[in-house]
């Protein structure tokens, strides 16, 4: 009856093992880092197509987005800008989608917020140095808690870029 249970036990373990590896990032998972620690990047620039200053969080030729308010239970549209190495990677990526994940610095877990599409920039975009190895995308966030987020954006499960962010406002959760 022993060997029979241990049997059973061993075919069970074996089936549920897999020699397959998985870079699949849409599920939850607990951050080790210390995101409050992390500084909040922003710089400026001016657009020489329409001579207004932006302030961006984040890093200039790097990735970045358009600095506006975060607050709690507050949905918005935000930008984002990624700068790419050359004119051919930047045309490989229009159309990609990115998946975009936040984790607060009190739950440390990560999570799928949104997805968006990657798109080129526009004449009607602001043009500042750069912009023309630059592509964009929009997501729509709605945060629920307030502190420091840091959002990372995928491609192809891969790291496109990553921001931190302050959200204002009376927790929700």
């Amino acid at each position: 009856m022993k060997k029979l249970l241990y049997t059973l036990l061993a075919a069970l373990f074996i089936a549920g093992c897999s020699n397959e590896e998985t870079k699949d990032v849409k599920n939850v998972e607990k951050s080790t880092e210390n995101i409050a620690q992390v500084p909040i990047k922003q710089a400026s620039f001016e657009s020489f197509s329409d001579k207004k200053t932006y302030e961006i969080i984040g890093e200039m030729e790097k990735f970045a987005l358009f600095k506006k308010p975060f607050e709690v239970e507050k949905e918005d549209t935000y930008t984002w800008l990624v700068w790419i190495e050359n004119q051919e990677k930047a045309e490989e990526l229009i159309g990609k989608e990115v998946e975009i994940f936040g984790t607060n610095e009190r739950t440390k877990e990560k999570e799928l917020l949104t997805s968006s599409n990657i798109e080129k920039l526009t004449s009607d975009d602001p043009q500042f140095p750069g912009s023309e190895l630059a592509v964009k995308f929009y997501a729509k966030l709605k945060l629920l808690r307030k502190g420091k987020w840091k959002i990372e954006s995928y491609v192809d499960n891969e790291l496109l870029g990553s921001t931190v962010i302050y959200v204002e406002g009376k927790d929700e959760l």
